[in-house]
C-alpha cells in the first residue's frame, strides 16, 4: 500500500528487508504474456515477476 512505503524504504536501505528474496522469476519483457499466464495460474512456483528489457 502506498501509505506504507516511507516506512519500507529505511527498512530496504538498511538490508533488514531483501524484497528480491520473493521475487521468483525474471522474464524478458516480451515474454511478458507468459509471465502473467504463470503468475495468474501460480505455475513454477510463481510468486513476484520482473520483467526486464529485451
Amino acid at each position: 500500500m502506498p501509505e506504507e512505503l516511507p516506512a519500507l524504504f529505511p527498512l530496504v536501505q538498511s538490508g533488514r528487508l531483501r524484497p528480491e528474496r520473493y521475487v521468483s522469476h525474471r522474464m524478458a519483457l516480451s515474454e511478458g504474456a507468459e509471465a502473467y499466464r504463470l503468475f495468474e495460474a501460480r505455475e513454477a512456483g510463481a510468486l513476484k515477476m520482473v520483467l526486464l528489457p529485451d
